[in-house]
């Protein structure tokens, strides 16, 4: 005489393990002999096919049950498949497809019976307690789960008897489906409800082996994902969108700052080797809209396929509001600025003095006009910022021919530099870096030779300027604290 056993199995998603095993929990409590419960690949055997037992155990079980939650899936390939089998072997006895779902079926069993758990994002903001005296009023004999078990169960106790073997212990099948569903709420409780990701981040994806042949540029084919809500591709001025490497170079050719844009992700993306210790994080550049931002590597993976993703993020520098009057505030700015280029290509020290250039490695050229393209576009942005870009505003500041004299002077050398700098980073081999060098170095000593004489002389009228400024407003406050003590 056959035992009287009924067979159940569970096809699930990886991500809904935990409510697979839930589900399992309550079908055994049917009948604690003869209720065996396939949990999908959990049940398999090492050492045979599991192809061959998956379809094995199928065919022994009268129901199949399809969990779904509304949970992103990174493993759901194999429910499909054991839905389509379950219906083929099947065909004949009408055996049902049940899904077990929160708010709506799988795409796989839709037109099937299904049992939801009526597990809302509301419902999931609720505290436990709240949540479980809903459930005792929800949860009764006329759910579909408690009518399921209670069926199973009299068909159980009808075989049982016909094979005189005891009964099976009584349990409440009421109680037993709130302890389901209250595990299943815990269990998504966990989970996050909304996740923003407000930083600007770009996941560079592209393959270890074509970043290594691309000899310090990164593969044509090399993809540029935006990640997040705050809007990464704005920086340069793109759609927000995933573009192609290829792509990004050539729409962003003709853009001023383009140039920058490239080498900086270039330089950055090359730290990113795999076992890299010391990644660039020195990377600036400047947006359309003259922000400044920082590139910063937090995370690179190489897979064993050889596939590779960079997470890159844009961090905004720090923009300080100004206090006071105005005209001080410009002056501070401009007084900065001009000592920050005397410190940059008036100064022997300087990395950017034509003779320390002059005396440079090959292999150091490139990364010093890098940084020196990036050192000019934030002299831009600053004089900007301050409002400094307008001769207008920087006549009320000095005399009209030094600073007429001093745009003659600058305006030439800027673009040439700007030009030989892309040349540089383009080159390739010794043959072609040493006479751009010797380009770079004529340009920045022909911009000593024109400028020096005028640097000081700004910096002189700007500072006899502020001097006037703080005399007169040093002596209107004093006259006043003199009058209120009268």
């Amino acid at each position: 005489m056959s035992l009287p056993t009924k067979e159940f199995f569970i096809s699930y998603a990886h991500e809904d393990l935990q409510i697979a095993n839930a589900l399992a929990d309550t079908l055994r409590q049917i009948d604690d002999t003869f209720v065996i419960v396939n949990i999908d690949k959990i049940s398999l055997e090492s050492g045979l096919n599991f192809r061959t037992q998956l379809e094995d155990k199928l065919q022994r079980s009268e129901v199949l049950f399809v969990v779904h939650t509304d949970a992103a899936k990174q493993a759901f390939g194999y429910t499909g498949w054991e839905v389509g089998y379950f219906e083929g072997v099947h065909k004949a006895d009408d055996s049902p497809i049940i899904s077990l779902h929160l708010t709506a079926p799988p795409a796989t069993t839709s037109d099937r019976q299904g049992i939801s758990l009526d597990i809302t994002t509301d419902d999931l903001r609720l505290d436990t307690e709240a949540f479980k005296a809903r459930l005792a009023t929800e949860i009764t004999s006329t759910h579909p789960l408690v009518r399921f078990m209670n069926e199973k169960r009299l068909a159980l106790a009808v075989e049982r008897q016909n094979a005189r073997l005891g009964a099976s212990r009584d349990i409440d099948t009421e109680q037993c489906v709130r302890a389901m569903v209250l595990s299943v709420f815990q269990n998504r409780k966990n989970k996050p409800d909304c996740t923003i990701k407000p930083q600007k981040q770009i996941t560079i994806k592209t393959q270890r082996e074509s970043l290594q042949a691309a000899d310090g540029d990164l593969p044509p084919t090399a993809e540029l994902v935006p990640v997040g809500e705050g809007a990464p591709m704005s920086v340069f001025g793109l759609p927000e969108r995933s573009i192609t490497w290829a792509a990004f170079r050539d729409v962003t050719e003709g853009h001023a700052l383009g140039r920058t844009w490239v080498e900086a992700l270039k330089a950055v993306i090359a730290s990113a080797s795999p076992n890299q210790i010391n990644v660039d994080n020195s990377q600036i550049i400047l947006s359309p809209d003259s922000h400044v931002y920082r590139l910063i590597l937090t995370t690179s993976t190489t897979y064993f396929n050889g596939n590779m993703e960079v997470n890159v993020y844009l961090v905004e520098a720090l923009r300080r509001p100004d206090y006071g009057d105005v005209v001080t505030t410009r002056l501070l700015k401009g007084l900065e600025l001009a000592s920050r280029f005397r410190s940059l290509f008036l100064e022997k020290d300087s990395r950017f003095y034509w003779q320390n250039v002059k005396m440079l490695r090959a292999e150091e050229i490139r990364t010093a006009a890098r940084a020196m393209v990036i050192e000019l576009n934030l002299l831009q942005r600053d004089s900007m910022d301050a409002g400094l870009h307008e001769p207008s505003v920087w006549g009320k500041l000095v005399d009209w021919a030094l600073l007429d004299s001093i745009s003659n002077e600058w305006r030439p050398r800027d673009e040439r530099i700007r030009a030989t700098c892309a040349k540089l980073w383009s080159a390739k081999t010794r043959e072609e870096l040493e006479p751009l060098r010797g380009e770079l170095v004529t340009v920045i000593r022909d911009l000593e030779n024109g400028i020096r004489p005028y640097n000081g002389k700004l910096i002189v009228q700007m500072a006899d300027h502020l001097l006037k400024i703080v005399q007169e407003t040093d002596d209107e406050s004093g006259a006043e604290s003199v009058g209120v003590t009268s």
